[in-house]
């Protein structure tokens, strides 16, 4: 049987809520402190608002500032350690990010996100890497039809419009309609494989092998 915990994130000015957090028993309060400097004082009344409630302390800070990770462990709380980002990699970010409509959406967590908006920003994610190959699993299916065709087109542009392959797991027949290929399983099985109409016109004028349906 799974064991649930629950717990939440707090900003540096959160003594009192951290305190009533931990009161109303939530089992775990984390503190963020990978965003800048963070003056020891401040995180002494987290830490001790927290643990002198009984709940579990996590802190999370930059590869950069090992100083302050090692002290929060000798202070009895739990550290996460975030690798450091190279400019170039922010920029790199930064630059998918705005091209698929979400410029300056940086900072936000996902709970401030729309459903379409969370969606794109899992598409920039898979592009970062470069990968030859995106996997997509149902990437449309929480989304109304609007929302859906526009981060299907942010997907498709992402992917195959950089020469990029895309595997895409759906039970939409619309979304599989955009696609070039399709192969329809049952019970574990491919029992259909299709070949779209355009995709067969692009190979013969190509000049490639003729594709058979």
């Amino acid at each position: 049987m799974t064991t649930l915990s629950y717990g939440a994130w707090l900003d540096l000015d959160s003594v009192l809520a951290a305190e009533a957090l931990a009161v109303a028993g939530f089992d775990w309060v984390a503190i963020d402190l990978q965003h800048g400097e963070a003056p020891r004082a401040s995180v002494v009344g987290l830490l001790a608002a927290v643990q002198g409630r009984g709940a579990a302390a996590w802190v999370r800070v930059q590869a950069d500032d090992l100083t302050m990770a090692a002290w929060c462990l000798d202070m009895g709380a739990d550290v996460v350690v975030v690798p450091q980002v190279s400019s170039a990699a922010e920029a790199h970010a930064a630059a998918w990010l705005g091209a698929l409509g979400l410029a300056g959406m940086e900072n936000r967590r996902i709970g401030e996100l729309s459903g379409g908006q969370a969606q794109r920003v899992a598409i920039a994610r898979a592009q970062v890497t470069g990968a030859p190959v995106v996997f997509a699993d149902e990437p449309t299916g929480a989304l109304d039809s609007t929302t859906s065709s526009e981060v299907l087109d942010a997907l498709l542009h992402a992917t195959t419009g950089q020469g990029r392959s895309l595997v895409v797991v759906t039970h939409d027949a619309e979304v599989a309609r955009r696609c070039d290929r399709v192969l329809r399983m049952r019970d574990g099985r491919i029992v259909d494989s299709s070949v779209a109409e355009q995709s067969v016109a692009a190979a013969r004028s190509a000049g490639t092998a003729e594709v058979t349906r």
